[in-house]
Order: structure tokens, then sequence, then C-alpha cells
């Protein structure tokens, strides 16, 4: 076998190991939460996403869409909208497949808090 088709083989056996790479080939994530936010978009635009203690991102349309998904492992989490006014619900899920996105909507609901005043509190729904 002379050089060039060495070569050759070579360049092409890293170029595919780096589409593979590139694509998620090795990534750990698994899966997929999508949060719709369309509902209050003025409201939700800009949030940060808190995930099992940790912020993973804000809620950003992008032209009309109004939806952010973020990957995952599988597994249980927790999923909570950050806003710096009001209150929001953690939400449980749990990702057991493989290429699974789960879909959740955000929402405002108004609560009864302890002392039976009414307030206005972030929730995600499936």
């Amino acid at each position: 076998m002379n050089k060039k088709m060495l070569l050759f083989g070579m360049g092409s056996g890293l170029v595919v190991a780096l589409a593979f790479v590139f694509t998620g080939g090795l990534s750990t994530a698994e899966a997929r939460v999508a949060i719709e936010f369309g509902i209050e978009p003025e409201l939700f635009e800009g949030l940060e996403v808190e995930i099992d203690g940790e912020i993973a991102g804000r809620l950003e349309s992008t032209g009309r869409v109004t939806r952010r998904a973020f990957s995952l492992e599988l597994g249980e989490h927790v999923i909570r909208i950050v806003h710096p006014e009001m209150r929001s619900e953690p939400r449980r899920v749990d990702l057991a497949l493989r290429n699974q996105t789960l879909h959740l909507l955000a929402d405002i609901e108004e609560h009864a808090s302890a002392g039976g005043r009414s307030e206005m509190v972030l929730v995600l729904r499936r």
C-alpha cells in the first residue's frame, strides 16, 4: 500500500470520528425536556430554568417558536423556572427512555398562601 492510500485512509477515519463526536455520539445526555412557554411569552421570555439545582439556560423564543429544549441524562430530575418576584413550583420528572422528549407547559396559576391570601405561582404542566 502506498503512502497516499494510507494517509487517505487515516484522514477518512479521522473525519468519521470527528463527525461522530460533534453529532453527539459520545454525549451522556440521552433524553430531552422541552418547555413550551407560549401561554404567557412576555412573562416567561428570558427566565432561567433550573434543573437539579443548577441553572441550565433561559427560556428564549426563536421567531414565533416559544419552546426551549434541554438535554438530560436518563433518570429523575427536578425542574423549575426561576422568577425574581414569583414563587415557582418544582416539577419532578423521570426520563426512562433513550431519545425521549418530555414536553412541559409553563403556566401561571393562583394559589392560596399560608396566610389565606392568594399568590401567583409559576408551574410546569405535563
